[in-house]
């Protein structure tokens, strides 16, 4: 094939277009792959697109080669006419034996002939069989970034926009699909069912999948009408990858056998779930096969019901691929897939309300950077700079949440363009100004959902159709639904686009209501939140009224006539909530596609025995009631590591310390033989965790420099590629604070430190055999200052890293020799306990035995820290691992900083907000009783903190369980005041702002109207605690006395004495926020 494109009388030359227009198939495939190795410009085209608007694309394009499914020659032509150069048209999946084949082919021949005499139209066969006398050339070296790849939109919000796929993306993309991210499964030859179109981007996953893994890709029998289910069923795939539309019509299908099968066993579905489960695992091996090992939902987000659906009916995740044509690879299952991307931020949509301070999680349109993006829309610069701004960010257009580091979720999109989970764009501007023409409807808001496949809307009647109900709401709502039917079939709208259920409302939107914007523009953020609830309800009621519908579909047909139940199987197949359906709408009308038509063709014949042909279903001269007919002329004639929810329980309010039994996260043969080991007491050898952290890189350097004795050597587990990988993301960390200290690191780290690439979150830590055997036998104690620190994660989000994590260090603790373990927690675990009863002595399970999951600040974190907490106790209850926990408060940077600021933390973002507003309270607390000493502020410098982790480790006693409260105990009045006036007399610009109301209001004014980045790290996210004034602390609110003492033992600090606050540590942060270029 190459060697025909290459050579001959018309050879291809680089950059030259070539269309492909057909179904998706081996000939497609192959001329695609051909195509580009020959160094061609691949366009391949929408086969279901008018062909006025395909004649368009191939006059911009102007392609020498037009490759076209036997089927669509004609449309061929069409598109050949319009090139000003004549393109050779080329026929695939032609069969000479086939006489529809060849009577296309003559036609196609004396059409060109008559009016281009140079247009050549021949078979595949014939073009292939010429490159047989020439040797394929070798693979030219040419410019990867040179477009290979031409991709249109479907045009449904506009004139399709080609999008330009550089040869290196292409080739990043097919690499993309052996990422690990896909688990066990990318190690295992694809069996894939390929049922997307190839125009679309997403339609190639499948292919690419099956060939780079050497696997087997088969295509659908019926090209662009895929009778899914037959051919699933046929191909018994290993991978199922689908659109949400898709999966919904597996599950139309499933639910229809079930109630079927169901209502023939006497109706037990009404009693017993367990009989469905049975009957889906059924019908999961005689539907799909029983061989799938991975599935994949793409093109549209899905509904979480449907998604819990899919994994519980397959066995298996269902992994969520987002990305689009123009950005390529974006997440997968939310997690950024890194590379390609390179960088993402969220930017602020003020005019739908989506801002990054938003709680719980920041919001706004997701921005990338990314090695697989598209090299802008083709001869369409005016289009390209719209999306990719001048400092190379391209815009989504897609509202997404940042619900933890690399971790996104989709909420909405940026513009009126809503996104159906068929994948199907609608303009809902472009709909509203269709409807509001008709003479019933004087306003309309359309509302969709990415995880729903039909819209909603709320419409106003006019003045005309109120007169006309005469005050029956009922034909109001029929008048209504008639007028929208009208104006679809006047507009040509696709079924998708007409409202499938709507709310009637008698108040106009108006300014007044604020419903409308100021030049009379529907305000759409202020209707979202009108209507957006009760549409949602309204969606979930239809939800019930399908459910309903299906069973009695299935209990009801032999007491229904043949035309009813018919129309209520249609029904029931599209998910359409219409109930006084016409006798004569067609399958199409009520949103019906070519998918759900196999569906009702199926429905038909388990609930007839009749077979249907799914080309009669689509028929446009074909209605319900025809399809009825012929049915009943037809019957006259003759189926790991733990998580929070296989540890507490799915979606647990509730969580209890008797729920983290060791046992369910380290295998019976080590926990019994943990007991009889001995016990490492040398503590020459540290594996430090969390380095890269704020505390890690100070406990690091602090292990560093007292190396030689009783420390020789430190090991810090680091994620990485690989170690030399891990070792420079170390390095990277130390970077960015004070010079001299990054420069004794470096000399420090190149004879006293090993870096090991680990994963907290994988199965023993990620390590190979060998490496985990040494580490074994080799650590003496084991320091765990890792964790993910998010206040705003929950803790089902939190669990895997920090509780999972900290399993896996106890594994490696109670393997070949017990080791002590030395673990980082957070004071926050008291949040929960009662003041008296938090203390340093009490066993954690005792003082806090049940603890509530909510969405409080810090709850998923303090949970987290909390459960590791348990299972540390359990270590050392069962197999007598010495433990030793620092509850740790606010930690300050202090001089002689290593490696720049923690920015995220309450402090920092606290003295910033402060220095970049000018403004503060006349005070933080409220009044002070009499004789009260000024308040404090609960705080230690990260230096001091270090020391006590390193120095407190070595001095505790092997054999025990040591708990200790790192706080500030000191009733010295240093509090909030006291900071702004030490950065005032430092210098710097503060005005005092009373009363406190006052200075609320002004202040979160000043901080929203900052930059991006500077607003991100302000106090906005955090502004809901300094809503009042707070109440003045004496001292720690957590009793120190254990940790006082052990300091005072130790000689730890200046003179063995907790630190106070110093103004040079006050003042070290704004020196930095300055130096960094935030202030």
């Amino acid at each position: 094939m190459i060697s025909s494109l290459t050579s001959g009388p018309a050879p291809l030359n680089p950059g030259d277009r070539v269309v492909i227009l057909g179904f998706s198939g081996i000939d497609y495939t192959v001329i695609d792959l051909a195509a580009t190795l020959a160094g061609a410009l691949v366009v391949p085209l929408q086969s279901g697109v008018a062909t006025e608007q395909l004649s368009a694309l191939a006059d911009e394009t102007q392609p020498v080669l037009i490759f076209t499914d036997v089927d669509l020659i004609e449309k061929a032509v069409d598109l050949a006419l319009v090139a000003h150069a004549p393109p050779r048209i080329i026929a695939f999946g032609y069969d000479e034996r086939v006489s529809a084949h060849r009577e296309s082919l003559d036609a196609a021949r004396v059409r060109a002939s008559g009016e281009r005499c140079d247009l050549v139209v021949e078979p595949l066969g014939d073009f292939s069989a010429r490159g047989s006398r020439f040797r394929a050339p070798n693979r030219p070296d040419g410019d990867l970034d040179a477009p290979a790849l031409l991709i249109y939109s479907s045009g449904s919000t506009g004139t399709p926009k080609g999008a330009t796929i550089s040869e290196r993306a292409v080739v990043g993309f097919w690499k993309s699909l052996s990422s690990g991210a896909f688990g066990d499964a990318a190690r295992y030859p694809a069996i894939s069912l390929c049922a997307l179109p190839l125009s679309h981007a997403a339609g190639r996953i499948s292919v690419a999948m099956a060939l780079w893994s050497g696997g087997t890709a088969y295509f659908t029998t019926n090209g662009d009408r895929p009778a899914l289910m037959d051919d699933i069923a046929l191909v018994r795939p290993t991978h199922l990858h689908l659109v949400p539309r898709m999966w919904e019509i597996v599950h139309h299908e499933v639910q229809i056998v079930v109630e079927r099968l169901l209502a023939e066993g006497g109706g037990a579905h009404t009693s017993s779930s367990d009989i469905r489960s049975t009957i889906e695992e059924q019908l999961c091996e005689s539907m799909i096969g029983g061989r799938q090992i991975l599935a994949v939902v793409t093109g549209a987000p899905i509904s979480t019901e449907l998604k819990h659906w899919v994994q519980s009916f397959l066995d298996v995740p269902l992994i969520d691929l987002y990305g689009s044509t123009e950005a390529g690879m974006i997440s997968i299952n939310g997690r950024i897939v890194r590379p390609p991307v390179t960088e993402y931020r969220l930017a602020d949509v003020p005019d739908l309300g989506y801002y990054s301070t938003d709680e719980p999680h920041p919001r706004g349109e997701l921005l990338i950077k990314s090695g697989g993006l598209f090299g802008g829309y083709y001869r369409r610069p005016d289009v390209t700079s719209s999306v990719i701004d001048a400092d190379g960010w391209y815009h989504t257009g897609d509202i997404v949440a940042q619900i933890g580091p690399d971790h996104v979720a989709y909420v909405d999109r940026t513009s009126n363009v809503l996104k159906l989970s068929q994948g199907e764009f609608v303009a809902a501007a472009t709909l509203e100004g269709a409807y509001v023409s008709h003479p019933m409807i004087g306003q309309i808001y359309v509302y969709g959902s990415s995880t729903r496949s039909y819209l909603l809307a709320v419409i106003v009647p006019t003045a005309i159709a109120l007169a006309r109900s005469k005050g029956d709401r009922s034909l109001l709502r029929s008048l209504l639904t008639e007028a929208l039917r009208e104006t679809a079939r006047h507009n040509a709208l696709r079924a998708y686009e007409v409202p499938g259920d709507f709310l009637i409302e008698e108040l106009p939107f108006a300014l007044a209501n604020g419903l409308l914007t100021g030049p009379g523009k529907p305000a759409r953020a202020a209707l979202k939140r009108r209507y957006g609830k009760v549409l949602e309800e309204l969606y979930a009621a239809n939800d019930e009224s399908l459910g309903q519908r299906r069973r009695a579909l299935a209990e009801n047909r032999d007491s229904k006539s043949t035309r009813e139940t018919v129309r209520d199987a249609a029904l029931v197949v599209t998910g359409s909530p219409e109930a006084d359906l016409p006798a004569d709408s067609r399958f199409a009308d009520i949103g019906g596609d070519s998918l759900s038509a196999v569906t009702f063709r199926n429905a038909l014949r388990d609930l007839f025995g009749v077979e249907i042909p799914v080309s009669e279903i689509l028929s446009p001269v074909t209605d319900l009631s025809v399809i009825a007919d012929r049915v009943d002329a037809h019957r006259r004639s003759d189926s790991v590591r733990p998580t929070f929810a296989s540890v507490h329980g799915a979606n647990a309010r509730e969580v209890r310390a008797r729920d983290l039994a060791l046992d369910a996260f380290i295998d019976a043969p080590t926990l019994h033989a943990g007991p009889s080991l001995p016990v490492t007491l040398t503590g020459s050898t540290v594996l430090l965790t969390g380095a890269t952290g704020f505390l890690g890189r100070h406990v690091a350097l602090r292990y560093l420099e007292t190396a030689g004795w009783p420390v020789a050597k430190l090991i810090c587990l680091i994620r990485g590629r690989d170690d030399a990988d891990a070792a420079a993301r170390l390095d990277r960390s130390f970077e960015g604070g004070d010079p001299f200290v990054y420069g004794r690191y470096l000399t420090l780290a190149d004879t006293r430190l090993e870096v090991v690439a680990g994963d907290m979150t994988e199965f023993r830590l990620g390590l190979d055999d060998r490496t985990w055997q040494r580490l074994a036998a080799t650590v003496d104690v084991i320091v765990d200052t890792a964790a993910l620190v998010n206040h705003v994660l929950p803790y089902d989000e939190l669990f895997d890293v920090n509780v999972g994590g900290a399993a896996e260090l106890i594994r490696l603790a109670m393997t070949t020799m017990r080791k002590p373990i030395k673990y980082v927690s957070t004071i926050a675990v008291g949040d929960q306990i009662s003041p008296p009863e938090f203390t340093e002595c009490a066993d954690v399970r005792a003082m806090s035995p049940i603890r509530r999951v909510g969405d409080e600040y810090a709850n998923g974190y303090a949970n987290s820290k909390w459960a590791a907490e348990v299972l540390l106790r359990q270590a050392h209850e069962r197999c007598g691992i010495p433990v030793t926990v620092f509850r740790c408060d606010m930690i300050l940077a202090d001089v002689g900083l290593v490696g720049g600021l923690n920015l995220p933390d309450m402090f920092t973002r606290f003295v910033f907000s402060v220095l970049a507003t000018g403004m503060a309270p006349d005070s933080f607390y409220t009044s002070l009783a009499d004789g009260q000493n000024a308040a404090h502020y609960d705080a230690l410098p990260v230096t001091f903190v270090a020391e006590a982790i390193t120095g407190l480790a070595a001095a505790s006693d092997p054999s025990a369980h040591v708990t200790y409260h790192v706080a500030n105990p000191h009733s010295d009045g240093i509090g909030m005041d006291t900071f702004v006036d030490w950065l005032i007399e430092d210098g710097h610009a503060i005005t005092r702002v009373g009363p406190y109301a006052e200075w609320l209001r002004r202040f979160e004014t000043a901080l929203r109207a900052l930059p991006d980045e500077q607003r991100r790290l302000s106090l906005l996210p955090l502004l809901h605690d300094y809503r009042r004034p707070r109440r003045p602390d004496e001292g720690s609110a957590v009793p120190v006395d254990r940790f006082r003492a052990a300091v005072g033992h130790a000689g730890l600090g200046e003179r063995g004495e907790i630190p106070h606050i110093q103004p040079s540590s006050v003042r070290l942060y704004a020196a930095e926020l300055k130096r960094i270029g935030l202030l």
